[in-house]
This record gives C-alpha cells, structure tokens and sequence, in this order.
C-alpha cells in the first residue's frame, strides 16, 4: 500500500518510510554505476547521498545495501562500503552531541550488518 503525501515527490510505503521518487532511483543507479575506489568518485557520491538523506535515508541506506547483494565483485561491494563509511563519518561530524544517532546512522544501524556481512563472506 502507498499512502501520498503533501509533497508530490514522496510516498509512504505501508511501513511509512519514504520511497523514492523514479528520478531519485534513477540518479542512485548512476551514482553507484560510476562509484569508484578513487576519493573523488567516494566523495562525489557521498556529497549526492547527503543531499537527498533529509526525506530518503532510510530507503536510500536499503538501496546500497540491496546493490551490494545483486553485485558479485567484492571490489564493487567494498566502494559502497567505503562510501557508507564517508555518509557515516560526514554525518557524526555534524551532530551536536555525539552520542546521539543522526538521520544517517538510524538509516543505516538495520542494514549495515548484513552489508558488511555480504562483503565478507563474499571477498
């Protein structure tokens, strides 16, 4: 079931997360499409990802980890990785008191495990 909202751009899914809008869906597969291990390629993303998190964090966290377990190369999986890292570190650097979770890290804190996982049993 999908419930719209005031802003056209967003639904809600039954569980009321965000679901992203078809361009969101389609810049992400670019992005991660283009992801490389170099720092600007990271970074670029990273800079993608946290400006659309406000609304989509969370089913933009499940997206990279559902990416992960449709790719075989260990190579690709540990960029996404390390650009969950970069999301990650970027945003502990923005919260005004450290022990509390940001949109970012509850994004990630259900998914993070099993992608981690993933990359290990896969490399």
């Amino acid at each position: 079931m999908v419930i719209e909202t005031a802003d056209p751009c967003q639904r809600l899914s039954s569980t009321g997360n965000v679901q992203m809008d078809y361009y969101v869906a389609m810049e992400l597969n670019n992005v991660l499409s283009n992801l490389t291990g170099t720092k600007e390629s990271i970074k670029g993303a990273k800079m993608w990802f946290m400006q659309r998190s406000s609304p989509f964090a969370p089913v933009l966290a499940e997206a990279l980890r559902d990416r992960i377990f449709t790719i075989d190369d260990s190579e690709r999986q540990l960029h996404i990785i390390y650009l969950v890292n970069d999301i990650l570190f970027d945003s502990l650097q923005r919260r005004a008191k450290l022990q509390d979770l940001d949109n970012e890290a509850l994004a990630f804190k259900p998914v993070l495990g099993s992608m981690l996982a993933r990359v290990f049993l896969s490399g």
